[in-house]
């Protein structure tokens, strides 16, 4: 690896140690699990560092190629602006490639992100750690395991958009307790399911004639009038999630939501 180690310390938390490097920008690779480039935020960046500086790149080094975990806009800035020169990157142990979900500096991640950057990390996961329960993904997925089923939702089944079912799923997909090489066909299941429902609101509101400017949030109160006739204010139900999707499905259809668009 092309590079030079310029120091070594321990972080003050948990005393790991972490090394800081000088390494030449264009041979710098991004983490498979980054979200999409934005050009409009490398573009942004690339403007700022006419009068700003370049933060730390902060990466692990695996199989002795080092890969970018947080500021693949930065590093595109900076190719932009200045071209290639040695920068500064942060080395963390690499088993911290899998935070994905937590590392990000430049821009709050939308939810459109967060799914992507699951998906990735389920499928290599499952693949490398077939043995262990899907709990254990928990430390990596922000103990949130709807993630996971909305992931497979958005990148394998088309869902447009995720926000649009995230609360409702939320309220009943918990961890599997089936290792990952089990669990991750009840994903790819689940997201069929979770596309199919938010197809079923798209064809209702339009049923409903609901199409039209405002017409997410007029579906979003679909789904939410929907949660609320079903389980109320609860947090969680103890309903199972082919149950509660059986149930959410059966209130939509058999609903008339013409209501919501207000007097004709």
């Amino acid at each position: 690896m092309e590079g030079t180690k310029l120091l070594s310390f321990k972080e003050p938390i948990h005393g790991i140690e972490l090394h800081v490097w000088s390494i030449p920008i264009l041979t710098l690779e991004n983490s498979p699990y980054q979200r999409k480039m934005s050009t409009d935020i490398r573009n942004k960046l690339a403007s700022s560092l006419t009068v700003g500086m370049l933060g730390m790149l902060t990466i692990v080094i695996l199989d002795d190629v080092p890969l970018i975990v947080d500021g693949q806009h930065r590093k595109g800035a900076f190719i932009r602006s200045k071209g290639n020169a040695d920068v500064i990157c942060l080395e963390i142990p690499a088993e911290f490639r899998y935070h994905a979900l937590l590392f990000n500096i430049e821009k709050a991640d939308q939810i459109k992100d967060s799914c992507l950057k699951v998906y990735h990390m389920y499928e290599d996961l499952a693949e490398k750690n077939p043995e262990k329960t899907e709990k254990w993904l928990q430390q990596y997925l922000l103990n949130k395991p709807h993630y996971a089923s909305l992931a497979y939702a958005y990148v394998m089944n088309e869902l447009a958009s995720p926000s649009l079912v995230k609360t409702a799923i939320k309220k009943f997909d918990d961890w599997l307790e089936l290792p990952l090489a089990e669990a991750i066909h009840i994903r790819r299941s689940r997201g069929e399911a979770i596309a199919y429902l938010a197809k079923t609101v798209n064809e209702v509101a339009e049923r409903d004639g609901l199409i039209g400017q405002g017409s997410h949030l007029l579906k979003s109160s679909i789904m939410s009038k929907t949660t609320m006739a079903l389980w109320g204010r609860a947090k969680s139900t103890d309903n199972g999630f082919d149950q509660a999707i059986q149930a959410m499905l059966e209130h939509i259809l058999n609903n008339d939501w013409s209501w919501l668009g207000g007097p004709k």
